[in-house]
C-alpha cells in the first residue's frame, strides 16, 4: 500500500476517533429540579419556611401542613420527619372521575406522564436516585389520583441524627460510677467467655 494511502487512512481513522471528543462539555444539566425540592418548596426545609413559601391558605396539622389549590391539582400535602420536608403529595381529580371509586384510567394516564418525564431518559432517573426521590402514583376510593415524592434522603438523615442524638443523650445519662461499675462487670464476663 502506498504511504499516502496509509496516511489518508489514519487520518480519516484519526478524525473518526476525534469526532467523538468533546472538549469542556455540551451536555446540559438533566438534573431535575425535584432533586433540590417539591414546586418552590426545597428538601429539608422546615415547616415554618413552606407555610411562609405556600402563604394564607396552608393549614399545619403536627408535622404537615397542606394547601387547596385551583385545578386538577385540588391539594398539596407537606409532611416532615424530624422537622425537616421530606414528602410532597399532591392529589388530583380530573373531569369525569368516579365520585366513589378509583379512576385508574387516570392513574394509569399519570403513571405514564410521570414515565415519560422522570423514568425515560436515564440521567434524569439516575439524578433522582443518586438524590434518594422516590415518586408514587396511587388511586384513592374517592375519585382522585395521588402522586408521592419523597426525599428518602432527609428521611434517613434526620433519622441517623436522632438516633445519634438519643444514643448521646442515653450515654450522658450513666454516671461515672455506673460506668466503672459496668466496665468491671464486662471484665468478669469476658473473662468468664
Amino acid at each position: 500500500m502506498k504511504p499516502t494511502r496509509l496516511m489518508s487512512i489514519a487520518l480519516v481513522i484519526s478524525l473518526l476517533f476525534l469526532g467523538g471528543i468533546t472538549f469542556g462539555s455540551d451536555k446540559k444539566d438533566t438534573a431535575p429540579a425535584l432533586v433540590e425540592g417539591y414546586g418552590t418548596t426545597k428538601w429539608g426545609q422546615s415547616i415554618e419556611e413552606v407555610t411562609k413559601i405556600l402563604g394564607e391558605g396552608a393549614e399545619v396539622n403536627g408535622q404537615s401542613c397542606r394547601i387547596s389549590n385551583e385545578g386538577p391539582a385540588v391539594e398539596s400535602y407537606y409532611e416532615f420527619y424530624d422537622g425537616k420536608l421530606h414528602l410532597v403529595r399532591v392529589s388530583y381529580e380530573l373531569p369525569g372521575r368516579p365520585e366513589t371509586g378509583r379512576d385508574t384510567e387516570a392513574m394509569q394516564q399519570i403513571h405514564v406522564l410521570i414515565g415519560k418525564k422522570y423514568r425515560e431518559n436515564i440521567d434524569i432517573r439516575d439524578a433522582l436516585e443518586q438524590a434518594g426521590i422516590a415518586i408514587f402514583v396511587i388511586a384513592n376510593n374517592r375519585g382522585q389520583v395521588l402522586v408521592t415524592y419523597r426525599n428518602q434522603t432527609v428521611s434517613r438523615d434526620a433519622q441517623r441524627a436522632k438516633q445519634e442524638a438519643e444514643r448521646l443523650e442515653r450515654e450522658a445519662a450513666i454516671s461515672d460510677e455506673d460506668k466503672a461499675g459496668r466496665a468491671a462487670a464486662l471484665d468478669t464476663i469476658g473473662d468468664e467467655l
